[in-house]
């Protein structure tokens, strides 16, 4: 998706989230469901709040790891912070 230090763009990040989607809907849709959750009994009704640099911190922090199923791949999450 990016060569060297070139930050991918909008529709780069669009159209690799599209085919993300796509993979999992075509992979997995003639799937049956495998799990039944029971209702959730955890309310979230409050929140701390945090400022870009804390969360920036807490993601630089953390081991640099990732698979096929990431959401983001970690590239480019490390290009962002």
């Amino acid at each position: 998706m990016r060569t060297g230090s070139e930050q991918p763009t909008t529709q780069q990040l669009l159209d690799y989230f599209n085919e993300k989607v796509a993979s999992v809907r075509n992979s997995t849709g003639s799937s049956a469901p495998t799990t039944v959750l029971p209702p959730a009994t955890a309310v979230l009704d409050q929140f701390d709040e945090y400022s870009t640099e804390d969360v920036c911190d807490i993601i630089v922090s953390v081991t640099t790891k990732s698979s096929a199923l990431d959401s983001i791949p970690t590239t480019i999450l490390d290009s962002y912070v």
